[in-house]
């Protein structure tokens, strides 16, 4: 199966929420779940709100890619921008 990437470039296999909520993408409460299952950690996610918003699949799709918002995530976790320079070069 084809790896995940969540809104911000962090690979779902990595993220916390889905490290504590199940070991099957399709049962992650995380960045794609619908609100009523999402868990608190992505609820108030605000790149996840924003991505959501502009109906985008993730950050290297946005015309403002990075923002600040994005910005304090690849302080955390630098690999999430090699991610998504990944993905804007095949655009």
């Amino acid at each position: 199966m084809k790896e995940k990437i969540g809104f911000c470039g962090l690979k779902c296999s990595k993220c916390p929420t889905f490290l504590q909520t199940h070991k099957d993408y399709e049962q992650c409460n995380g960045c794609f779940s619908k609100d009523e299952q999402v868990s608190r950690y992505a609820r108030i996610c605000e790149v996840r709100k924003c991505a959501m918003m502009k109906l985008i699949k993730n950050c290297a799709y946005c015309k403002n890619y990075p923002c600040e918002m994005l910005n304090k995530i690849i302080a955390h976790a630098p690999n999430t921008k090699d991610t998504l320079d990944k993905i804007r070069k095949t655009l």
